[in-house]
C-alpha cells in the first residue's frame, strides 16, 4: 500500500520500497481509485522515484498516475493502435478549453515539474486538437464544422509527413464533400463512397446519376496553388476515393434468379464458387478488387 501520511518521516510507502518487479507488477496495481486517494505529497515522491527509473516510464504512460483540475486520476496518454495519443495536457491559458489538464500544483514542485515534462506531457498540438476535439464530434449527432476539420486534416497529414496512421483515423468520418449528377447540392460523405471526377470515370457513370463525386470546386475554393490541387488528390486517393470503378461479387442462391440470369456454373471462370454476378458500386457488398476501365466487362 502506499503508507500512511504519518508515517512519511520515518518510512517511504512500502508501494515504493517493495521488492515486486516493479516493470511488471506495480505498474498492474495501478488504478484511478488508489491515484485520486494518495495525497500530493505521496504523488510528488512517486514521481521522484519513477524520475529516477526511466526504463519503467513506458508501463506507465497509459496509467491514470496524474491528477487533473478536477482532482480525478487520469493518464497521460492513450493508446490508439501503435500510436500514443496524448489526453492529458499542461494548464492553458483559456478559461474555457475544452481539453483535459493536469493540477497546476504539481507544477510547483521543480523534481515534479521536471518529471512531468519528461513524461511526455505538453500544450496541445494540432494533432492533440483533432484527437480529442474534433474526431469525437463524428460518433454523435448535430452539426459538423467539415470545412474546417477538412483543413485541419489536410494540414496535419501534409505537415507531418503524410502519416499512414492518421489516415486510419480518419478514413471512416464523413467529412468529404461530394455532389452528384442528379443534385446541384454539395454533401459530406466518406471516401470509400466517393469517386474522384475524371472525364472517363463521369462518362461511365453516365447512367447512373446519383454516384457521388468529390466536389473539387468546392476545394478549390480554398486551395488554389496548382501543385496544392495535386496534393489534396493525393490525400483524397489516400483516404479511399477512388479514380476506377468499384467492384463486387455476390452470390446468388436463388434457382428463380440464376435462371432469369442465364447463370451457369463457369460464370466469369469461378467454377469453384458456385453461380456469381458482378455488381458495381454497391457498398453493401464486399468489394474484391478495381482494375481499369479497358479491361472489364461489365453486368
Amino acid at each position: 500500500d502506499g503508507g500512511s501520511e504519518r508515517s512519511w518521516d520515518r518510512k517511504e510507502p512500502n508501494l515504493i520500497k517493495s521488492s515486486m518487479d516493479f516493470e511488471n507488477k506495480i505498474a498492474d496495481l495501478i488504478t484511478s481509485s488508489f491515484i485520486k486517494s494518495q495525497s500530493n505529497k505521496w504523488l510528488h515522491k512517486f514521481y521522484e522515484y519513477l524520475a529516477e527509473r526511466k526504463s519503467y516510464q513506458d508501463k506507465f504512460k497509459t496509467k491514470p498516475i496524474f491528477k487533473d483540475t478536477q482532482g480525478n486520476a487520469v493518464p497521460a496518454f492513450e493508446q490508439n493502435g501503435k500510436e500514443l495519443h496524448g489526453i492529458l495536457f499542461l494548464p492553458l491559458d483559456e478559461t474555457s478549453s475544452t481539453y483535459k489538464t493536469i493540477d497546476p500544483e504539481f507544477l510547483n514542485n521543480k523534481k515534479t515539474n521536471d518529471f512531468i515534462e519528461n513524461f511526455g506531457l505538453k500544450k496541445p498540438s494540432l494533432k492533440d486538437e483533432i484527437y480529442n476535439n474534433i474526431l469525437p464530434l463524428y460518433e454523435k449527432d448535430g452539426e459538423i464544422d467539415t470545412e474546417t476539420h477538412f483543413k485541419k486534416f489536410f494540414t496535419y497529414w501534409k505537415n507531418a509527413g503524410r502519416p499512414e496512421e492518421f489516415i486510419s483515423l480518419i478514413e471512416d468520418k464523413e467529412f468529404i464533400s461530394y455532389k452528384t449528377r442528379e443534385e446541384e447540392i454539395t454533401y459530406r460523405g466518406t471516401a470509400s463512397e466517393i469517386y474522384y471526377p475524371i472525364a472517363e470515370l463521369e462518362k461511365y457513370f453516365d447512367s447512373k446519376p446519383d454516384t457521388k463525386f468529390v466536389d473539387l470546386d468546392d476545394y478549390y475554393t480554398f486551395i488554389t496553388d496548382e501543385k496544392e490541387q495535386q496534393t489534396l488528390k493525393e490525400f483524397l486517393l489516400k483516404l479511399g476515393v477512388s479514380v476506377l470503378p468499384r467492384v463486387f461479387e455476390k452470390e446468388i442462391t436463388n434457382s428463380l434468379i440464376k435462371e432469369k440470369l442465364n447463370l451457369r456454373k463457369s460464370t466469369y471462370g469461378y467454377p469453384e464458387l458456385g453461380y456469381f454476378i458482378h455488381i458495381t458500386n454497391k457498398q453493401s457488398q464486399k468489394k474484391i478488387k478495381e482494375i481499369p476501365l479497358s479491361k472489364i466487362d461489365y453486368q
